[in-house]
This record gives C-alpha cells, sequence and structure tokens, in this order.
C-alpha cells in the first residue's frame, strides 16, 4: 500500500515538473490565458420522464465508475440499501437499482441494442454457498462509464418502443468518432482507493468486532481497489470510423479463515470489458455501425468456516451488434441484429460439501463440527438472437395537426440452460438420525479405506464417526427456449405547438407463457404560450415484464436431487427419499404489468428549467413463491404478488451557466417522496411464510399492506453543483445527498403469554419502528488540467466522498442497523490525447 501512495505521488510531481518544462520550452507569458473544454450543463429537463447525460457529466462522478453510481442524481432512482454499507467498499459489481417503485430486477438495461439485463438469476444475490444456483444481480455485467458517450434514462410515459419493463429503461450509447480525417486521439485513465483512504464509523461494538476479526466479506478491513480505461478512437478515411475502448478494474480484499489456523482467505475481485466499435458510411443516406464486445464480471471467493472451499465465480457477455440506417424520402428506417451470449457459473475442485465432528483428525474448526468442501460447480447459460425494425416517418399535416408515424416490430430468439456438470454431494453431520457413531475401523471388507469415516473422534463411550447420510445432487442439463415477438405503432401529434399528444400501443407475445400482452402508451402536453415556459403533461401507460428464465429453469432443479443413506462403511449407498421441493413452470403463469397513471407541470423561467412530477405505479400480478404443502413440503410460483408506488418529485436546474467572479457554474437539484407498499422483497419472496396478520407499530394489518423494507426511502434531497473557473484549470463537481429521517421497522417474535387472536388467526409477529439518523453525504470531486501541449492533456482528479465524515446508517436485510461508508478518497489520473 505504501508503495501505490508513493507511486502516485511520484506520478502527479513528475507530471507538474513535465508542466513547468514545457510551459518554459514554449515561451508563454503569464498573461496568457489558458483554454479549457466548454462548460456542460445537464440536459433540458421539460420532457418529463426522460432524463440524457452526456460524456462529460458521466466522467464527472467517480466511485466504481458504474452506471449505478452516476443514477444517484436521478430523483425516480431508489438504492439497494446494502448499496451504503461500510463493509462492502472493496466490491467492483453494479448495485442494484429501483425505479418509481419497481423492483430491481423489472429494469431493462441497453448497451446500443443489447440488453445486458441478467434474466437468468437476477434476485440469486450472493449465493456463494447455493448448491443449486450461482451468484446474480440485475445486469449480466458491470458496465465502465468511461467506455460510453451517453446514458439515457426513461423513467415514465415512456414510448411504445420499448418494451419487457414495468421499471424503467437505462439505455448506454457508444457513439462513432467525429475526429478530423487520419486523426487518431484517444484517453487513459487510472484510479486508486482503498481501505487505508476510507473512514468506518462503526455504530455498535459487535460490529466493530466484525471489523477487527476481518473473516466476512460482508466487513472487508483492508481492502486496495484500482482500475485503468484506455480508449482509442479516428476517422480512417471520410467513409470509416473506428473506435477501441477497454478496461480493466481489480480489487484486492484481505480476509482471514474462521478456521483455528485463521490461514489467510483473500478475495478478489475483476471487471473486464473490451468494445470494438466499426462505422461505415456508404453515403448521405446509408451507414452501418457494428460493435464488438465482452464484459466478465470474476470474482475468487472462499467459504469462511469451511477448508478446501475456493471458487472461482464469473459472469459473462459476449455480443454482436450491427445497426443499419437508411434515409429515404419518406421515412428513416433503422434495423438492427444482436447476437450474444451471456454466461454465469462457479467452478470449484471439491465435488462435495461435508460436515464432520471435530477431533484430533478433523481439527482445522473452531466448534464442534468441522466442515470442508464448497458448493460445487454450477453454470447458467444464455444465447440470444435478435431482429429489429423501425421505421420513422416524416411528418404529415392533416388541417392544422402536424403527425409524425413511427412503426416498429421485432423478433427474438432465446436458449438457456442450467448445468451441472459433475455430481456433488452433501454429508450430512454424522449424528444418532443421520450418521454412524462408533466406528472401530475405517478399512471396508474390501480393503479399501472409506474416505467418510474418522477414527479420532470421540466423545464419552463413543470412538469414530462415518458418514450415513448424504444429499446426491446429480450432474445434468435444464434447457428451455423461446420466441419472442413485437410489434408497436405510435403517432407524434401537435397543434400549433400549443396541443402536444403522443399516443401508441405495443403488443408483446413469447412462446413460454403464450401470452399475447397489449399494453396503450400515451402522453399529453398543453402549452398556453406555445414554448417552454410553461408545460403541462399527462400519461397513462401499461407496461409488461420481461420474462426470467429462472422461473422455468427452476422447474427439475429439485428432481435431480435426492437422499441416500447407508447403514455401515460396507453398504452401498442407496436411494431413500426425494428432495421434496418443487415449482410450477412459467407457463403457468400471467405476466406481471404496471399501469401508470402521471401529471407534472414544468417550464423555464430565466436561466432556470424546473419540472414538478406526480406519478403513481400499481404492479398487479407480480410473481412470487406461494406454499402449497407443509408435508411435503412444495412451493409454487404464483402471481400473487402486488405493489404500489407513489412518488413526487421536484427538479430545478440551470440550463445556461452562471457566471460567478471568475468562474461558470451549474446547478441541479432534484427532491423526491417515495411511498412504496409492497407485499414481497422479490420472485423468491415466501408468501406463506408469513402469518395473514401481524402487529405493525402497534396496529394490527394484514401482512400483504406491509410497507415495503427496501427501496422504498421516503424522503431525499439532492444537489450538484459543477464550477470551472475561466483563468485557472480547474474543474468542482459538488454532488449533496440528504435522505431524511424515517422509521425502519425491525421484526421479532411476540412473546407467547402475549399474543392474541385476531379474525381467527394467532398474531404471532410484530414489527417495531426503529427510527434512523437521516442520511447526508457530500461528494466532492476536483480536476486540475495539465498544459503540457496542444495534444497531450493530462488531469488529475481526486474525489472525495462524504467529505464530512457523517455517520451514516443503514438497516440490512435481517433487520439490523450497520454502519454507511465514511470519508473516502480516490485519486485519479487521466491522459488524453
Amino acid at each position: 500500500m505504501m508503495y501505490c501512495k508513493t507511486y502516485l505521488s511520484i506520478l502527479i510531481v513528475s507530471l507538474v515538473y513535465v508542466q513547468h518544462a514545457y510551459s518554459a520550452q514554449d515561451d508563454q507569458t503569464e498573461n496568457e490565458v489558458i483554454q479549457l473544454a466548454p462548460l456542460h450543463v445537464n440536459a433540458h429537463i421539460s420532457v418529463v420522464g426522460e432524463a440524457e447525460y452526456n460524456q462529460q457529466q458521466l466522467k464527472n462522478t467517480s466511485g466504481n465508475k458504474t452506471i449505478s453510481d452516476f443514477l444517484k442524481i436521478h430523483p425516480n432512482v431508489q438504492f439497494d440499501n446494502a448499496s451504503q454499507a461500510a463493509g462492502t467498499q472493496g466490491e467492483l459489481s453494479v448495485q442494484n437499482i429501483s425505479i418509481n417503485g419497481a423492483l430491481y430486477y423489472e429494469n431493462k438495461y441497453l448497451l446500443d441494442n443489447t440488453n445486458v439485463g441478467n434474466l437468468l438469476n437476477p434476485a440469486a444475490g450472493d449465493n456463494d454457498n447455493n448448491f443449486n444456483a450461482v451468484s446474480g444481480s440485475s445486469q449480466a455485467v458491470t458496465l465502465n462509464t468511461d467506455l460510453i458517450c451517453n446514458l439515457q434514462v426513461l423513467d415514465s410515459n415512456v414510448s411504445a418502443e420499448f418494451g419487457q419493463f414495468t421499471g424503467g429503461v437505462v439505455k448506454a450509447s457508444t457513439c462513432a468518432p467525429k475526429t478530423k480525417i487520419g486523426e487518431i486521439h484517444g484517453n487513459v485513465n487510472y484510479d486508486y482507493t482503498s481501505s487505508s483512504w476510507s473512514k468506518y464509523n462503526y455504530v455498535s461494538d459487535d460490529e466493530l468486532a466484525e471489523f477487527e476479526e476481518n473473516r466476512d466479506d460482508n466487513y472487508q478491513k483492508k481492502f486496495i481497489k484500482q482500475g485503468i480505461s484506455a480508449s482509442v478512437y479516428g476517422n480512417v478515411t471520410e467513409q470509416l470510423g473506428l473506435s477501441l475502448a477497454t478496461s480493466h478494474r481489480w480489487s484486492n480484499i484481505d480476509l482471514l479463515s474462521s478456521l483455528a489456523d485463521s490461514r489467510n482467505y483473500n478475495q478478489t475481485r475483476a471487471v473486464d470489458h473490451v468494445d470494438l466499435g466499426v462505422f461505415y458510411q456508404f453515403n448521405e443516406k446509408h451507414d452501418v455501425k457494428l460493435r464488438l464486445s465482452h464484459g466478465e464480471d470474476q470474482a475468487k471467493k472462499y467459504v469462511t468456516n469451511s477448508l478446501n472451499s475456493k471458487s472461482d465465480q464469473s459472469t459473462s457477455n459476449d455480443a454482436i451488434d450491427v445497426e443499419f440506417k437508411h434515409k429515404f424520402d419518406s421515412a428513416i428506417i433503422t434495423q438492427s441484429l444482436v447476437y450474444q451470449e451471456k454466461d454465469i457459473h462457479r467452478d470449484t475442485d471439491n465435488t462435495s460439501s461435508v460436515v464432520w465432528l471435530t477431533s484430533s483428525a478433523k481439527n482445522w474448526s473452531n466448534s464442534s463440527t468441522a466442515s470442508e468442501g464448497g458448493a460445487g460447480a454450477l453454470q447458467n447459460n444464455q444465447k440470444t438472437f435478435e431482429y429489429a425494425l423501425k421505421s420513422v416517418f416524416l411528418p404529415l399535416n392533416w388541417g392544422s395537426v402536424e403527425h409524425q408515424f413511427t412503426l416498429g416490430a421485432g423478433y427474438g430468439h432465446d436458449q438457456a440452460n442450467w448445468y451441472r456438470p459433475v455430481d456433488f454431494y452433501s454429508y450430512y453431520v454424522p449424528s444418532k438420525n443421520n450418521g454412524i457413531l462408533g466406528v472401530s475401523t475405517c478399512t471396508t471388507d474390501e480393503g479399501t479405506v472409506d474416505p467418510y469415516c474418522d477414527l479420532t473422534y470421540s466423545s464419552g463411550t463413543t470412538s469414530g464417526q462415518a458418514h450415513g447420510k448424504r444429499l446426491v445432487h446429480q450432474a445434468g442439463t435444464i434447457d428451455i427456449q423461446q420466441d419472442r415477438a413485437y410489434a408497436f405503432l405510435e403517432n407524434q401529434m401537435n397543434w400549433k405547438n400549443i396541443l402536444r399528444a403522443r399516443l401508441g400501443i405495443r403488443t408483446d407475445y413469447d412462446s413460454l407463457t403464450k401470452n399475447n400482452n397489449f399494453a396503450p402508451r400515451s402522453r399529453f402536453e398543453y402549452l398556453p404560450f406555445a414554448d417552454d415556459r410553461l408545460v403541462l403533461t399527462t400519461g397513462w401507460n401499461r407496461y409488461y415484464a420481461q420474462n426470467a428464465f429462472i422461473y422455468a429453469l427452476q422447474d427439475g432443479i429439485n428432481a435431480l436431487a435426492y437422499y441416500e443413506t447407508r447403514k455401515n462403511i460396507n453398504d452401498d449407498w442407496a436411494y431413500n427419499s426425494a428432495y421434496s421441493t418443487t415449482n410450477i413452470s412459467r407457463t403457468q403463469l400471467d405476466t406481471p404489468y404496471a399501469d401508470e397513471f402521471l401529471f407534472a407541470v414544468s417550464g423555464r423561467i430565466s436561466h432556470l428549467d424546473w419540472q414538478l412530477k406526480y406519478l403513481d405505479r400499481k404492479y398487479e400480478d407480480q410473481i412470487r413463491k406461494l406454499r402449497i404443502t407443509t408435508s411435503p413440503l412444495i412451493y409454487n410460483y404464483s402471481n400473487t404478488g402486488r405493489s404500489k408506488s407513489d412518488i413526487y418529485s421536484l427538479t430545478l436546474q440551470n440550463y445556461i451557466p452562471v457566471k460567478i467572479y471568475n468562474s461558470l457554474n451549474s446547478f441541479y437539484f432534484a427532491a423526491d417522496y417515495t411511498d412504496t407498499i409492497r407485499n414481497f422483497n422479490d420472485y423468491d419472496d415466501i408468501l406463506n411464510s408469513d402469518p395473514t396478520y401481524i402487529l405493525y407499530d402497534g396496529k394490527v394489518i394484514e401482512n400483504i399492506n406491509r410497507p415495503a423494507n427496501n427501496y422504498n426511502q421516503p424522503w431525499t434531497l439532492r444537489l450538484g453543483w459543477n464550477t470551472e473557473f475561466q483563468n485557472f484549470p480547474l474543474r468542482i463537481n459538488q454532488f449533496l445527498r440528504y435522505k431524511g429521517s424515517y422509521d425502519a421497522m425491525v421484526k421479532s417474535t411476540i412473546p407467547v403469554a402475549n399474543r392474541f387472536v385476531y379474525n381467527g388467526e394467532t398474531v404471532s409477529t410484530q414489527y417495531t419502528a426503529t427510527r434512523m439518523k437521516p442520511y447526508f453525504s457530500w461528494d466532492v470531486k476536483f480536476n486540475y488540467d495539465l498544459n503540457l501541449t496542444s495534444k497531450l492533456k493530462p488531469t488529475l482528479g481526486l474525489t472525495i466522498n462524504n467529505l464530512t465524515n457523517h455517520k451514516n446508517q443503514y438497516i440490512n436485510t435481517s433487520s439490523e442497523i450497520r454502519s454507511a461508508s465514511g470519508r473516502q478518497f480516490i485519486a485519479e489520473v487521466n491522459f488524453k490525447f
């Protein structure tokens, strides 16, 4: 760590020295004004439900350089509570987000025309120890914002062009080079941070002990996180442009095991991305864009209390994206072809998980049992082919009303699988019911030594132990495929720029559900002054969810598992019983959907854009687990989930920079109030595991009406302030965020003596309010440009997150209060040529 700091110091000093050397060589005068890049202000926000951010704005945010990091500024975006955790600052992967109260896997993520959302296991979370599932999140790979030039967020009043979501659409774009012919331009960026550059504000002695023990990757005491990205681009000829962008981010997390010898169980994370773009213009009317991309998230992990438990986990996405654009006299036609492969896998050398009673031979544990092995190898794979066609017709005038029609259609084919390469065995700890206690030899009648036998165990009069029960997870593959098709028609109308409307209809079909869903879309605008000074907007829309393969893939996974037993080490393992959990198939489920009503007032006063918006979302037929029987234990997926969100937001920003002394300044303010009620947390949340009625804050309510415990922060205020000095090469980007205090509900069991009956049901569960303190963070980023030559422009960057080191807190999934991240420094060096 000391060496890294030294290298950064030497690099910074060297660049400053070189700057002065070049300044002397070029004989610059003291009065010469340094020419800076133009200040970029935020996009015009009068288009309700749409926000667009350019490359410079994306670079203003540091952190992990993910799309999620940047979207902190958006008032209709809520984050997972765990995204604030101080204990996971060494992680690199993208954070889950909610748009307008939808669950995190109900958004659509696009990179150009490629869907980079995770449809295989988006709600899997950290599944390091799950025998049947691999870790997963809402996005297939983590995109680096250094490699994109534009980001568009569609949160409401979304065009009929977009489907397969109930939350919102997040679209990242790569762009064609805008350089002179024959010139090559590029950019190289490096950033660094570590645990020694970060503050931790512990909320309790228990949390402090977790950090000090340094055995849990949820409490990362020591880490070093770095990243490098590079891009080159240029126009080779008048017709041909090329771009190549690549990034590599990595993190080393130092951890100790929970084994008796406290051996190192250091973990690593890595995120890689390579993108090649080819842009060719046949003539003024026809051009093509080809993009080849590879993205991969990797992690090396251990089970902290298990011997020989290392696993390598990876999520990758490879895509070929081709887009043709044709400009005809009556219409502009766009066609796209996409082929992609997504792969999620866990590789490990172990084929079993074995739990022993601690003995002199099985002595690596600090507890009464000793474990070895992990969760076994698994893989999920998805192959997708998509074709899309869109025609935007030139406006037509019928009377005094202008009409512009857009017509589109598309087809997609998906193949997905769940795959276990070899049999995996989970051995139960030897006991009176599940094993063999008391053995005098581990040598079988055939003369071989049984590997699941131990003679050194001793307890009272019992000596020796051997395994007598195991759960067999058979090797196997579950394959599914589906065909998808959609079509949409949309008409944008304009009457004298006083009344504007967009009416559309979209239909989606997929072969898994065999549902043909029709989604009406509408937007109406009234402009009393025929300009942007005042705009009243409303809209009624329906959005249907995308298909998640996990529902269908789960059918049959449990059919591959069964129990085996034996009475002694000379017996063969014999079938005992089935693994008694099952799920219904996706084909028996309706497609979840959301109905939306929106009303907004927006306008432009002097140099200021403003917008006041109310949004009502009702989510119906949401998918969650439903317990059918308890003996045997059987679950079905059902359409019993439901949710409702009311969101109020106010946004203000200046669209022309404000000059203060010798600086240009842009400001951004957003406030939102969100009220979400949801009767589940994700599609694997079990409905019947909770009672019908609960005691919530002293009142009896139906459990299905309990407010959501995540993605539901009531009040949030955001303030952005970007400053660029005119006579000094310094830029300062500030972002302040304040979340109001609220009652976090902690779940507990009511003592038997205090339980009571309500409507024939015994109320045994209560949620007690715990007041959470307000959350405040002030993030500042400094960029200092070094004036070397006209073709080489280094920039030194320093980010300070939570500048005041405010002691923020959050509540985790176990209803425990934990510390959010404190002050953190991030150093950055950028070379532009």
